[in-house]
């Protein structure tokens, strides 16, 4: 493990500023994060993934860690946040999407190949599979592209149907909102 400290601080040191980024990014738009149920899961996914991969990156730089502990935390962390990314996907249903349902469904997509990714590659450290490590590093690349991909949509997509819906003279938080109680 030793040889990827490098990687892994790297990593968690971006996904970290990324994480503060996106702080910044969905205060600007705050109005739809909290009232829309595809915002809000879009955003959730994006701060998701960028602290799966701080976690990851903490993890396997606990000096003296185990596969097998490093596995069973992977596996853990997928599941986690596959159970998380179910949940904001159920709260969608039916509900009334500010970016459309295909959007949402894409970028949800490419955080669920992350995250089983993760429980694959936990696995792997589990078995004593040696080529687990630079499975990890593809997760890490996966979830990062997952995050970036879904943050620079939320703020681009978000911005244009506001002004969209500006021009037709209705604020985009206008419309009837479902309600998201305990979300």
């Amino acid at each position: 493990m030793e040889i990827w400290h490098d990687f892994y601080a790297t990593a968690g040191g971006a996904s970290a500023a990324l994480v503060g980024l996106l702080f910044v990014g969905v205060s600007i738009h705050l109005d739809e994060v909290v009232s829309r149920p595809d915002v809000r899961a879009t955003a959730r996914g994006a701060f998701q993934s960028l602290i799966a991969i701080l976690i990851v990156a903490l993890v396997v730089l606990v000096p003296q860690i185990d596969g097998q502990s490093l596995g069973w935390t992977l596996v853990g962390l997928g599941a986690a946040g596959m159970l998380g990314a179910a949940g904001a996907a159920r709260g969608m249903f039916g509900a009334d999407l500010l970016l459309g349902a295909r959007r949402a469904v894409r970028k949800m997509g490419l955080r669920f190949a992350g995250l089983a990714l993760l429980i694959f590659v936990g696995v792997l450290f589990v078995v004593g599979n040696g080529d687990a490590q630079l499975w990890l590093m593809t997760a890490v690349f996966v979830l990062l592209g997952s995050s970036a991909q879904t943050a620079w949509g939320l703020l681009i997509e978000v911005a244009e149907a506001k002004r969209a819906a500006e021009q037709r003279g209705t604020p985009a938080g206008d419309e009837a909102v479902p309600q998201l109680a305990g979300r």
